[in-house]
């Protein structure tokens, strides 16, 4: 992110590519442009790959609101905040592996 002359910027067209389908109530557009930085001599195929990744990362955030309560808290400072999402995210976690689990059949232990 310098501004040195081996940087330059390049506008990428990416679409998500989500696990699952998105909710009818979803009416926003997901057809994204991108304006990413990085050195000239990168491929665009390497630049359309991490700019394509950032969709798994949103969805996981997304879930992780709806599933193990992310976005809900009140706190006054940011040690609270540090220990409601390490939480929230712990759970998420858990969760994310409880549900592999159970598609592949295994049982859950119960003390992990």
């Amino acid at each position: 992110m310098g501004t040195g002359t081996d940087s330059g910027a390049r506008l990428v067209e990416t679409r998500p590519r989500s696990l699952a389908p998105r909710p009818a109530q979803h009416h926003h557009r997901t057809d994204r442009l991108l304006r990413l930085y990085g050195p000239r001599r990168t491929r665009l195929v390497d630049l359309a790959r991490v700019a394509g990744a950032r969709w798994a990362v949103e969805e996981c955030v997304q879930q992780a609101k709806n599933e193990a309560g992310l976005d809900e808290y009140q706190v006054r400072d940011w040690r609270a905040w540090y220990a409601h999402i390490t939480l929230a995210m712990a759970a998420y976690a858990w969760l994310v592996v409880a549900r592999s689990l159970a598609v592949k059949g295994e049982l859950v232990p119960a003390n992990a």
